[in-house]
């Protein structure tokens, strides 16, 4: 029962940093359990920048080790790799297509086979046989350490969005605050940004009618705003990575996440019931269950 398009060989599953770190300090269920459960369902864990970036930003700092290790171990799992703003472009240019032809949005397939292949990098890593991601780290360490641990241009204006709405004492129409979001989207979606403003209003709220149309956006932008608006839940740095993976989060089946992300994803999903949500579990012994 795969969402993207095409013919996936299984599953996509989308575990939270928290729990790929534990699988390497052997917290909870082993590696070797973790590798059967998913064989045996014939998935593959789903890996991105956003984890990259969260789990190599230790090498920043001085004495500590251990990170080349865990990223290692990962790829010894089934995997395959997937980068959010590429997501996210994939699924705003085919919507803007599919607007355009009159018609409804196919699937988008957001993953491949190497992070580097939709990874902006050195530019020459592509020739390599493999490339792996513990020495993908440590050319990032090397030439980009701004990066480990930095979260996404969108993140940032995440923070700026929270700060604005819960100090403004009214909501804004939900409408004018999509219409915004996708203006900060274009861009990683050109054909987005092609689009006249008169193109643009209709547009936004042809989007908006069905959130299958763009499914990793009307995600986001949900459970942002459930985010953004609770001003008695302090806005925490550890939401940014959170929420720059739900853009792939539609198109993975099973996925685990943190009990506070966890009940803003299920109040989004109340508030708009066309949301795509893959099934949440708590952490690694959860997905073994559910792949069970």
């Amino acid at each position: 029962m795969a969402l993207v398009a095409g013919e996936e060989p299984g599953l996509k599953v989308l575990l939270d940093s928290r729990d790929l770190i534990n699988l390497g300090r052997d917290i909870g269920p082993t590696l070797q359990q973790v590798d059967t459960a998913l064989e045996s369902a014939r998935a593959e864990l789903v890996f991105t920048l956003t984890h990259l970036r969260e789990l190599a930003a230790p090498l920043v700092m001085p004495k500590v080790t251990g990170v080349a290790a865990l990223l290692n171990r990962i790829e010894q799992l089934p995997v395959s790799f997937a980068e959010e703003t590429t997501c996210l472009g994939l699924e705003l240019t085919e919507a803007v297509r599919a607007f355009r032809a009159g018609g409804e949005p196919q699937g988008v397939d957001p993953f491949v086979d190497r992070l580097d292949k939709v990874t902006p990098g050195e530019g020459g890593t592509r020739r390599f046989l493999h490339y792996p991601l513990s020495e993908m780290a440590s050319d990032l360490q090397h030439h980009h350490p701004d990066l480990l641990g930095t979260p996404s241009r969108f993140g940032e204006q995440l923070a700026a969005f929270a700060q604005a709405s819960r100090q403004n004492p009214r909501r804004r129409g939900p409408l004018t605050d999509y219409s915004a979001s996708l203006r900060q989207a274009a861009g990683c979606c050109e054909s987005l940004a092609l689009l006249t403003d008169q193109e643009f209003v209709h547009f936004t709220s042809w989007l908006q009618d069905k959130a299958s149309r763009a499914a990793g956006f009307s995600l986001w932008w949900y459970v942002r705003e459930e985010i953004a608006c609770n001003r008695g839940d302090p806005f925490s740095a550890s939401d940014l990575g959170d929420l720059t993976l739900l853009w792939i989060l539609p198109y993975t089946e099973v996925a685990s996440l943190d009990r506070r992300m966890r009940h803003y994803v299920g109040h989004a999903k109340n508030r708009r019931s066309d949301l795509r949500v893959p099934r949440l579990v708590n952490d690694t012994r959860g997905l073994i269950h559910a792949l069970a």
